[in-house]
């Protein structure tokens, strides 16, 4: 079998990522150049001359690869027993905003805003359930989610008695997903003094922010909470600095105006918040950014590159991307060096379905996580009442089996980002839908690659960039 490689280059420089090494190997032009055209499939005499001299060395060993299965299939049904590490309640379906992209507003082939809420029945057995398969995790994690959450601040309060008369033993994190807009007086001296973290969803200014995000009315919702961030800011300092703030960058949206906004008002100063892209899974319509989003979006993460070498300041970085600073580290974490793949594993992408972030919906059904799809025969993975389903659980961590082949022989095979919703469409696991995003998948890895050998060739301190 062929070596399974990817040839690049930054500004000057050339590389080979080696994917039986994870490493990636710096060359000068002429064997790039080589090794290029064994990229394509030329199998020249001083290809194959270079090809055997690196594999003398040990690089570019023939692919040992043979079959696509997650390494902890067989130990799976323990990892669920005893391993659980968080549970997200969906406490009430509805909601008191109507936002454009929201996967609740009829855009898209899952979910639709409902009167339906969770009993305080199915949250104890929701919490019982972690609290049973977490033995082996010191701390759990307990996520509040909606809807909007706070439209059932009586069933929250409810489940924080039911852990701490239940389970004082146990440390648990919460956390709250939020539109910011009942953070009232009450609600936050609830929030503060049980320690429960929240995430608030806000698109950036006024304008920005009120165009998608829209009471039913039709009226904007970014003045209330522009106004329970202050309050909060002014009676509980401390806790409103560890306030997250997610920003969804519409494709509609002036993404320059978004940033302005997180660098100059004074609301927003302690904040780096992150950001994400409206979810393109599931949408009954294509989600289509403009190039210049994107040219924005990479201007930035250059900025970002060069503040961290030192040749800008701090504050000339939005701090709607200073957050990428740690990518940096983690793409060095990503690329420690292995002496070759096994015959049989997996690629990167899907988490332990069940496991990492279990979502609970209000009827008391179990998925992998609160971003797929409810609707979804594949990835509804059990019931509180009679456990995970165990078959279908592993096939959705084994989803790069549906594309075998192609994953074999994938040079990003170790760094894939794609889970198993990739491939969802609602009814099964498809291989060609999973196929499709892989040419995004691979472009995104290999921007992370010239980043990381960027930051090499500029020495960068990784031990001195992680204290930082």
């Amino acid at each position: 079998m062929r070596p399974v490689f990817k040839v690049f280059s930054t500004y000057g420089h050339y590389y080979v990522y080696d994917r039986n090494r994870n490493s990636i190997i710096g060359v000068n032009r002429t064997d790039f150049d080589l090794l290029r055209r064994l990229e394509c499939g030329d199998q020249g005499p001083d290809v194959l001359d270079l090809l055997s001299r690196l594999q003398s060395n040990g690089y570019l060993l023939e692919n040992t690869v043979e079959d696509i299965m997650q390494p902890c299939s067989n130990c799976y049904e323990e990892y669920i027993n005893r391993k659980t590490e968080k549970i997200t309640l969906q406490v009430t379906q509805n909601c008191n905003l109507r936002c454009d992209y929201c996967a609740y507003t009829g855009s898209y082939n899952n979910r639709l805003y409902s009167a339906k809420t969770m009993s305080i029945d199915i949250a104890r057995k929701g919490i019982d359930y972690l609290f049973a398969h977490a033995c082996e995790i010191p701390r759990v994690t307990i996520g509040f989610y909606g809807g909007e959450p706070l439209l059932r601040m009586d069933l929250i309060k409810q489940c924080v008695t039911y852990v701490n008369e239940s389970y004082p033993e146990k440390e648990v994190y919460y956390i709250l997903t939020t539109n910011g807009t009942l953070l009232t007086d009450e609600n936050v001296d609830y929030l503060f003094a049980n320690n429960i973290d929240i995430m608030i969803s806000l698109d950036g200014n006024k304008e920005m922010h009120d165009r998608h995000r829209k009471f039913p009315d039709g009226s904007g919702s970014f003045d209330l909470i522009a106004k329970n961030l202050k309050r909060i800011k002014e009676r509980y300092p401390n806790y409103y600095k560890r306030i997250a703030i997610n920003t969804v960058l519409s494709p509609s949206n002036d993404l320059g105006c978004i940033k302005e906004f997180y660098d100059t008002d004074d609301v927003m100063e302690f904040f780096n918040p992150q950001y994400s892209l409206v979810n393109e899974y599931n949408s009954k319509k294509p989600v289509q950014y403009e190039e210049e989003y994107f040219i924005t979006c990479r201007t930035e993460q250059l900025k970002v590159l060069l503040w961290t070498i030192g040749k800008i300041g701090e504050d000339a970085v939005s701090s709607l991307f200073k957050n990428q600073k740690g990518y940096f580290i983690k793409n060095k974490e990503d690329l420690i060096p292995i002496t070759g793949l096994p015959k049989i594993c997996h690629p990167g992408g899907p988490c332990l379905a069940g496991i990492k972030r279990l979502f609970c919906d209000v009827d008391g059904n179990l998925f992998p996580c609160e971003r797929v799809s409810e609707k979804s025969i594949a990835m509804k993975i059990g019931t509180l009442k009679n456990g995970i389903e165990l078959d279908k659980a592993r096939r959705l961590i084994n989803v790069g089996e549906i594309s075998k082949d192609a994953c074999i022989s994938c040079w990003s095979f170790i760094h894939c980002t794609q889970c198993a919703v990739t491939a969802d469409d609602t009814k099964s696991l498809v291989k060609e839908q999973r196929l499709s995003h892989c040419h995004k998948t691979q472009h995104s890895v290999l921007e992370k690659f010239k980043d990381h050998c960027f930051l090499v060739e500029q020495g960068v301190d990784f031990e001195k960039l992680e204290r930082d």
